[in-house]
């Protein structure tokens, strides 16, 4: 699947076969025991099997793929989180070194961010509705009776 003079290949379709086969040499870098630090999937695809990170980004979306992917992603975050924690370090590490936890961190920020905004919106539509009609005559104060 890599290119064997090194170079990274153009972005090009993987065939289930090859998608699963992939999936299991990932799942088991990440759950083999060594003396390297594996602390990013980023090792695996990126410098030992030259894939892009813009292909490696569709390659994960596939659905043969994928559980594989997810469990060596857990396998990974175990690892960290098992090396690091005594530290006190351990979750910070994990969002910097797992892009993907950082990419759902931050999409999830912004569609907080978004709804929060959203809802600020709303009061303040309801708001200036009331303070027209108040203004208008249609709302009346209680002792206006």
């Amino acid at each position: 699947m890599a290119n064997p003079d090194g170079r990274p290949r153009d972005i090009e379709p993987y065939s289930v076969e090859d998608t699963i086969a992939l999936g299991k040499e990932l799942l088991e870098w990440a759950t083999e025991e060594t003396e390297e630090k594996r602390v990013s999937m980023n090792l695996f695809y990126s410098l030992k099997k030259m894939i892009p990170r813009k292909e490696w980004k569709s390659i994960v979306q596939r659905k043969e793929i994928l559980p594989y992917y997810e469990a060596a992603q857990s396998a990974l975050c175990h690892k960290i989180y098992s090396d690091t924690v005594k530290e006190g370090y351990g979750n910070r590490l994990l969002r910097l070194v797992q892009r993907d936890l950082i990419e759902e961190e931050n999409e999830q920020s912004k569609f907080d961010a978004e709804l929060k905004r959203g809802v600020q919106d709303a009061q303040q539509a309801n708001l200036v509705d009331l303070l027209k009609a108040a203004n208008s005559g249609k709302i009346k104060q209680e002792n206006d009776q």
